[in-house]
């Protein structure tokens, strides 16, 4: 089989999880993120306990195999033969020290608030980490990056998170032969926009939206479109420039149409309604929830105007629906 995943490696705070993050939703690839795997989510404690080296390995040749494209990061990459031998590219991420440290610290801020302070339940051990992530070198990087099968990329992350996707993007299609051009494609691409909070579906009110979480939506909508035989490109943003940016370039692309999911912008974006009506794709406006049925400010759609149309309070199947509409659409 014909290598088509992606490895990041790099020291703790170089940038590896947001990169694959975005990574995944540009390429429509499966997003592993080590430190998942080593410290399952369901933990009372965070990090309270750790899988094996070998137990961690075996579950990611197991995902690897199931999704065959991937972007997968880790510290180092010191992995069996059929994860490595799975990579067409590999990236090494690198940054300035004092700038990884910061990172760190910022991150779990936003994921702990103030468990990792003084006199809270985590700051113990995360100081702990935050030395031993201090102590990390390069080398240590460097040693296993060598042994790699497949190109090395090395980037700089002090730039600008679009800018390395692009960067990575570019030399992952030439390495695998593979573009993003209409005219070279032989199935419908479709682009799956999620506005603001959708991300944090599986933790916010889940007696709205239940308990299964955003990886699990995309992994259920690539599921779908493998079944019809399309592609499907991922974009999620918590800014509503962003999202216009996304749906101009789903046109400039050569996409086919657009799944989008406005989020709160539904109610209040002018701009939102400005920018679909100005793209000559279908759009099918989606919720997850009956908004009809929920606060009155939800019962007015600012975008539904400018959709081919609208599906809601089917849950992650309105995704589904809304693919096959596309399909069928003229």
């Amino acid at each position: 089989m014909k290598p088509r995943g992606i490895l990041l490696i790099g020291l703790n705070g170089c940038g590896k999880s947001t990169l694959t993050r975005l990574l995944a939703q540009r390429l429509s690839l499966r997003p592993m993120d080590v430190e998942d795997y080593f410290f399952p989510k369901e933990q009372a404690l965070p990090f309270s306990v750790s899988l094996r080296h070998d137990e961690v390995q075996a579950l990611l040749v197991r995902d690897i195999r199931e999704s065959g494209a991937f972007v997968l990061c880790s510290v180092r990459a010191d992995w069996c033969d059929e994860i490595t031998r799975a990579c067409a590219l590999a990236v090494w991420l690198r940054a300035p020290a004092a700038l990884r440290q910061a990172r760190i610290r910022q991150r779990d801020v936003l994921r702990f608030g103030n468990r990792v302070a003084p006199g809270g339940d985590l700051h113990e051990s995360q100081e702990r980490f935050y030395a031993m992530a201090a102590a990390r070198s390069e080398e240590f990087v460097r040693q296993s990056a060598l042994q790699l099968p497949c190109p090395l990329l090395e980037l700089n992350t002090v730039r600008p998170p679009d800018s390395l996707v692009r960067e990575i993007e570019s030399r992952y299609l030439a390495l695998t032969h593979t573009t993003s051009s209409k005219e070279q494609r032989t199935m419908k691409q479709f682009l799956i926009l999620n506005g603001p909070n959708i991300n944090l579906t599986g933790l916010r009110e889940k007696s709205v939206y239940g308990a299964k979480t955003f990886d699990d939506l995309m992994a259920e909508i690539r599921q779908e479109a493998e079944r019809l035989g399309c592609s499907v490109r991922f974009v999620q943003s918590n800014h509503e420039g962003a999202l216009i940016d996304a749906l101009q370039q789903a046109h400039f692309d050569g996409l086919d149409g657009v799944v989008f999911n406005p989020g709160g912008y539904t109610h209040t974006s002018v701009a939102l309604h400005d920018a679909i009506a100005s793209v000559p794709l279908p759009v099918i406006e989606v919720h997850m929830s009956n908004v009809h049925a929920r606060e009155e400010f939800r019962h007015v759609s600012m975008t539904a105007s400018a959709c081919r149309g609208q599906i809601v309070g089917f849950g992650f199947y309105g995704y589904r629906m809304a693919l096959r509409a596309l399909m069928e659409a003229d």
